[in-house]
């Protein structure tokens, strides 16, 4: 819980107290005054691992984003998890509309998302001064690992047997650290790739160790596996705050814990009040914040979308989908594994097996209600691609000290493993890294306001029409943090976008600073003219070689962009 009230606190601080985070923190305050009697228990303080650990992971990182002299980004995600992290910490606001900030005081609300390692970034960024990028890869991606870890120590030393002999146990141990890895890699999206058939229809599998927020997800997951091998109400209130550490899942967990106490409560087991109080004040808390705080004029998509499954068309459209999370990803991933951890014998009346019955079912409802919103399956995608991970990681462990088969072990790590090596061999930098001379010129520029803008063969999905996310130059932001980067590629015409992508393209336009004070983009109206001044905008940069228009004076040009001075 450190992390959550340093990160919290720091985070407090430069929000002047409109940080969800105040929520936690008064909540674990309250807890330790009226509860004195509560011991949290994720306090690890074996100095060595915890300093082995750390060596390890800092080398990893920086084999994984550190090569030939250049930060390795994964994807456009980063650059602007790294975007929203700045900008937060420059306006004192927790949301993700970046550039909105500047324009226009009425997008300073919060929005949903998860903070906890973009303040952890910021935090690093306080502390040692160095670039956010360098920060968030080489700072908050190990750090997030180490605590992962040590989480999972815990867990594995949980299951083992009370006597096991000390020199198979130390053998094992060290052939059980190598393969470990597997614990980082998913392989199964690799194969799909392998076999030419594409992505499986949201099977919710990826990459774990090289997604940042997935690490801190993680660390719920092995709270939650904490809680159901020896429930007790010390671990159920430490998974309670332990969901801080990754708000979009929280409110699903928390109507799951809600569910699952209940549940107990009048089937007769054992149940704790003060359980139930901490829970419900939390959930109370966590609304009211955004009730009070939250941005209601729509800048996340929501799509709820019950609808869609009153059509039998819809149910024929969405069958692989239906049958990935139905059917084959619970008979061949998660309850096999899932046996081989928690119970001796296979049994639907075991608790943990309940939960996580349910738990599945509620993120399976919550895509399915949301189901025309691109990024409606998170949730499970979330979970379930954290879950999956560490129950082969205590699939592994069980089969080598408690069913003492390290053979049928050493084969399932080779069938897990050996795809997500080789993934992580060609790994490679998937942003475009840009020329030199356009490196040199925006680290030139100081505290400068840049705006994009796209020419229309640049705006292929409706992903490109999302301004906030994707500027057209988001990997500036890796040259020179103080430059406030501006687009309005929302302000495009995309009605040529069809079902689903239609709709999202209308809610980017419509939230869209440009177009709510100008329409449509026009380079030579008043407005466009006005909106430059108005944001103080000094620079216009472009891939358009060809644009002539009054007060703007060509500064540089290459093969890749142009860039235009505002004349005063």
């Amino acid at each position: 819980m450190n992390i959550l009230v340093l990160v919290g606190g720091y985070a407090l601080y430069i929000t002047t107290l409109k940080s969800i985070f105040i929520i936690p923190i008064i909540g674990l305050m309250a807890t330790g005054v009226i509860l004195k009697k509560i011991k949290f228990k994720f306090q690890f303080q074996d100095w060595k691992i915890t300093v082995l650990l750390t060596s390890l992971f800092s080398v990893l990182s920086l084999l994984l984003f550190f090569r030939n002299n250049e930060l390795l980004i994964l994807d456009n995600d980063y650059l602007f998890w790294i975007r929203v992290a700045v900008t937060n910490q420059e306006y004192g606001v927790e949301n993700i509309n970046v550039f909105y900030n500047l324009i226009d005081a009425s997008y300073h609300n919060s929005d949903l998302y998860h903070y906890l390692e973009l303040w952890t970034m910021n935090l690093g960024n306080a502390l040692n001064g160095q670039e956010p990028a360098f920060n968030f890869l080489l700072f908050v991606y190990p750090l997030g690992l180490i605590i992962s870890c040590l989480g999972i120590k815990e867990l594995l030393l949980n299951i083992i047997p009370s006597k096991i002999d000390k020199n198979y146990f130390l053998a094992m141990s060290s052939f059980f650290i190598i393969i470990g890895f597997l614990f980082f890699s998913q392989p199964w999206d690799f194969l799909n790739s392998y076999l030419k058939i594409g992505h499986m229809p949201i099977s919710g599998m990826g990459l774990a160790w090289g997604s940042i927020k997935m690490i801190f997800l993680m660390n719920i997951v092995i709270a939650l596996f904490l809680y159901l091998q020896k429930p007790n109400s010390n671990k159920f209130i430490t998974l309670l705050f332990t969901t801080f550490f990754y708000l979009p899942v929280l409110p699903i967990l928390m109507l799951t814990l809600f569910i699952w106490w209940c549940y107990l409560y009048f089937s007769g087991s054992k149940t704790e009040l003060k359980d139930i109080i901490i829970l419900i004040s939390l959930s109370i808390g966590f609304i009211f914040y955004y009730f009070v705080n939250g941005n209601h004029g729509g800048t996340t998509v929501s799509g709820f979308s019950i609808k869609e499954w009153f059509s039998l068309s819809n149910w024929i459209k969405y069958c692989p989908a239906i049958a990935m999370k139905t059917i084959f990803i619970p008979i061949f991933g998660f309850f096999p594994i899932y046996f081989l951890i928690l119970r001796k014998r296979v049994s639907i009346k075991s608790k943990p097996f309940l939960f996580m019955i349910l738990l599945y079912s509620i993120c399976i409802a919550v895509w399915a209600a949301f189901i025309k919103n691109i990024d409606a399956n998170q949730a499970f995608l979330l979970f379930f691609g954290a879950i999956l991970p560490l129950l082969m990681l205590l699939g592994l462990w069980n089969l080598i000290f408690v069913k003492r088969s390290p053979i049928l072990g050493f084969l399932l790590v080779n069938i897990y493993l050996i795809p997500g090596i080789i993934h992580a061999s060609k790994y490679n930098n998937q942003i475009k890294k840009d020329q030199v001379s356009t490196i040199d010129y925006i680290q030139k520029l100081d505290n400068a306001r840049v705006l994009y803008i796209p020419d229309k063969t640049e705006l292929n999905s409706v992903y490109d029409y999302n301004e906030r996310v994707y500027t057209g130059m988001n990997q500036f932001i890796l040259y020179n943090s103080k430059v406030d980067l501006i687009s309005v590629a929302a302000s495009f015409d995309g009605n040529y976008l069809k079902n689903n992508a239609l709709e999202m393209y209308t809610f980017y336009r419509d939230i869209s600073s440009y177009y709510k004070q100008c329409g449509y983009f026009d380079v030579s109206s008043k407005c466009f003219k006005d909106f430059i001044r108005n944001c103080k905008i000094n620079v216009i940069c472009t891939k358009n070689k060809e644009m002539h228009v009054e007060g703007w004076a060509k500064d540089f040009e290459n093969s890749d962009y142009s860039f235009y001075k505002i004349l005063p």
